[in-house]
């Protein structure tokens, strides 16, 4: 399960978002998880793909039930859905439920802890947290979030921040 669910999200950030269903279809058909961190990789991932195809209906009917985590998900499931969710809340103008999720990746840049193990979630999550204030108006607000997103992003050598720091870019940008 963890290598196809691996082959389908190369597929996704390749833009191959058909092949990625395809993957995700022959998984639930042919291999359904039997044990529930499966299954919850399984929805985790079916989410993503919704929110890929803005289908964000879908993917908070996916999710909402994920929020109690299987007792083996280690902190970067529960980040992940935490970010998931808060795109999806976001989309419905749900902005202080976005918030709320998310407070945990706020408080991680401030206090100055390591980043460690999913950096890219939790710098994901902060600019999340930017774009929910962006969607209020409130544009100082999240210019500060995508700022320390860059800001330690630049100090950082890890292979995974890429992705946050071009979208803290883009952002901010905007």
């Amino acid at each position: 399960l963890p290598l196809r669910l691996l082959h389908g999200h190369l597929q996704s950030r390749a833009g191959q978002l058909d092949a990625y269903a395809k993957i995700l279809e022959d998984l639930e058909r042919e291999a359904p998880p039997i044990d529930e961190l499966g299954r919850f990789q399984l929805a985790q991932a079916r989410a993503a793909y919704y929110i890929q195809r803005d289908d964000t209906e879908s993917a908070g009917l996916l999710l909402e039930p994920l929020k109690a985590l299987p007792e083996t998900a280690d902190t970067r499931f529960e980040r992940r859905m935490r970010n998931q969710l808060s795109l999806v809340y976001i989309h419905a103008g749900r902005f202080e439920d976005a918030r709320k999720l998310l407070k945990h990746n706020a408080s991680v840049l401030t206090d100055k802890m390591p980043l460690e193990k999913d950096p890219a979630g939790i710098l994901l999550g902060h600019c999340f947290t930017g774009l929910s204030h962006a969607q209020e108006g409130n544009v100082e607000l999240a210019e500060r979030h995508y700022r320390a997103v860059l800001r330690v992003t630049s100090c950082t050598i890890h292979e995974d921040t890429s992705e946050p720091s071009c979208m803290a870019a883009a952002l901010l940008g905007e």
